[in-house]
């Protein structure tokens, strides 16, 4: 049998009242920009030892480069083609983005990744292709999920 996880997208209280209320959370910040190890390790400290982490993947692997919330961007430092980064698709830039998203936030140890696409992302025979083979050439089994804003 498995374990249901019941918490919410960001702390909308003061972290010590959430911890002591629930036992996981969907961390928002990862999303907007690159987040940095000092920050994960911090957050991992200060919450309880049987506390759990889900986290909301990095909007370059999600979002294109002209999707608005880019704005918010100041630390990752994205190289390549522009053009091949965001919607899943397994390109070179996403998987090296993937690979270091991974590793910055490793000191979470995250129960589980929540990959949330744009409502622009068309849900097609190809995107879902490309998002399938993202997901196969990453792994993660059951600690992914897509959320697909589009449908």
């Amino acid at each position: 049998m498995r374990n249901i996880l019941i918490g919410t997208c960001g702390f909308p209280t003061a972290r010590s009242r959430y911890y002591s209320l629930f036992k996981v959370v969907e961390l928002q910040e990862t999303f907007y920009d690159l987040p940095t190890q000092e920050r994960m390790s911090s957050l991992r400290r200060e919450a309880p030892a049987d506390f759990q982490f889900a986290v909301k993947v990095f909007q370059g692997l999600t979002h294109t480069s002209d999707s608005p919330t880019w704005r918010r961007i100041r630390r990752a430092k994205l190289t390549g083609n522009l053009g091949n980064y965001g919607l899943l698709r397994p390109t070179r830039e996403n998987l090296e983005l993937w690979d270091e998203f991974v590793n910055v936030t490793k000191p979470l140890n995250p129960v589980f990744y929540v990959f949330q696409t744009p409502p622009s992302m068309e849900v097609t025979e190809d995107s879902v292709r490309d998002v399938v083979e993202f997901f196969r050439t990453i792994g993660g089994g059951d600690r992914i999920g897509w959320e697909p804003r589009g449908c």
